[in-house]
Parts: structure tokens; sequence; C-alpha cells
């Protein structure tokens, strides 16, 4: 499955949701969404989800705004209503914005081991490498250390110069990533994979057996659907792709135009 990542540029992950709110109004067709909970809130990631070394401002979006307006206009040209982030955002632990924080170390990592070759295969840095990237919060060694580092848990004595050196290449790592500017770099970076979550409301695509509250077989008119969304969705993206991302490209390359204050006033 990381493989798989690795080398994606956009991953799209649809989810459906209820018809109708709790207030009995009728919800948009689809909702796009890419922007954290906490983020939402605070203006940040709550703490402990992911590693703090995580740059807060990277999770202010999870796609690029380019892609994520581009797929609202064809769904919107096509004929489906569509709002954002509605009725919530992305929650701490989706999969968009874990896949964007496993995204931001992979590059990481490729910046700082291309600065510092000899740490490649170094025990305390693989095991910062490890922790860093576990985002799932599954792999039992990344806890051990994530424990150690930030929850100031106690280790036996004969683990403590293991634990000490991974510190140490901790410290050297977030040193890394503040003297290089590697947060900036990222954040307008046109390879910096987006990650966007598409809410469909479940009446447009399956009905529900009255009795046992179970999806039932989609009918064509509800196949159709699906059709036409996947196609408006598909187009978007080629669009993206192959337009507005080198038209992004080009405009970043250019000088920004200034003009004077007495020409606004005409």
């Amino acid at each position: 499955m990381e493989k798989l990542f690795a080398g994606s540029l956009i991953g799209i992950s649809i989810h459906t949701y209820d018809e109708e709110h709790a207030s009995a109004t009728k919800r948009a067709d689809l909702s796009l969404i890419s922007l954290p909970l906490s983020y939402q809130r605070e203006s940040r990631l709550s703490y402990g989800v992911f590693d703090p070394m995580y740059p807060d401002h990277l999770a202010e979006s999870t796609c690029s705004r380019i892609l994520r307006d581009r797929v609202s206009l064809n769904l919107e040209r096509a004929g489906f209503r569509v709002t954002h982030n509605h009725p919530y955002p992305v929650p701490d632990g989706g999969i968009e914005i874990r896949a964007q924080v496993w995204h931001f170390f992979r590059h990481l990592r490729k910046r700082f081991e291309a600065e510092h070759p000899e740490t490649r295969g170094d025990g305390p840095y693989e095991a910062v490498w490890t922790m860093l990237l576990d985002t799932n919060l599954r792999l039992a060694e990344a806890e051990a250390l994530r424990s150690f580092l930030h929850r100031f848990r106690r280790i036996s004595p004969q683990d403590r110069a293991s634990f000490n050196a991974a510190l140490e290449a901790y410290r050297h790592v977030k040193r890394f990533l503040i003297e290089h500017d590697v947060e900036t770099d990222y954040r307008r970076h046109p390879e910096r994979p987006s990650s966007l979550g598409i809410e469909i409301r479940k009446d447009l695509v399956c009905t529900f057996d009255p009795e046992t509250g179970l999806p039932e077989k989609p009918n064509e008119a509800q196949k159709q659907t699906v059709r036409e969304i996947a196609q408006a969705i598909a187009q978007a993206i080629a669009t993206y792709i192959y337009t507005d991302r080198p038209a992004y490209q080009t405009s970043r390359e250019k000088p920004p135009t200034m003009v004077p204050p007495a020409e606004k006033l005409g």
C-alpha cells in the first residue's frame, strides 16, 4: 500500500452521507472535504495525533485548491450541487490528513538524507523516520520512541543509550526542517500530493430497504448518476494535470506584478 501511495500525485477517497441534516433540510449532492477538523476550530492540529514536528500550517488544506475548485466546477457544470467541508470537515485521523503527513515526512527525509547521506541506515535515524512515518499509529517500536520523546515516559536503563541517540537524531532532523525552509518549499511545490475526500449523498447512488435498512442493488438511474459523477471528476483531474498545473508553475516563476498606487487610483 505504501508503494502505491508513494508515487501518487492525487488521492481521492469516496464516502457517502445521509440525504438530510438533523434539521431535515436537504444536503448538497456532494461535499468536497479538504480541511481538518482541528485546523478549522483552532488553526492547528490537535496535539498527539501526529508528531509535533509536522508544521501546523500545512494542515490548512489537504488538497490543491486549484484541483478542489476544478472538481467542484466540473460537478456543478454536470448539474450537481456541491458544497465544501460541510456538514463536517476531515476528522483528524482521516486518511486524507494522514496521507498528507506521511507525504511530508517522506519529502523531509529525502531532503535530509541528500544533505546528510551518512545517516542513511543509521539506527537512531531509522528509528526516527519509522516513528514519523507511522501515521497509522500501529507500530509498537514507533510508539515506544514517541512516548519517550513527547510523553516523558520512563525507559529501562539498558535502553537509555539507544533512546538518547534517537533523541539527538530527532533534534538534528528538526533543526534541519527549521533552518532549510523545508516547509515553504514543500507547501508551494508543484509535485506536492493532494488528498481529497468526496462525500456523495446516499440516495443518489443507492436505495435502502425500508424494513432492514440495508442498501439494495443500484438501479439504472443510480448507476448513470455514478457514471456522471465519475466522468466529471476524471475530466477535472485531466484538466488540472494538463492545463492548471503547468499554468500555476509558470505563474510561480514570474515575479509578481505590482500596480503603483497612482495607477490604481487612475
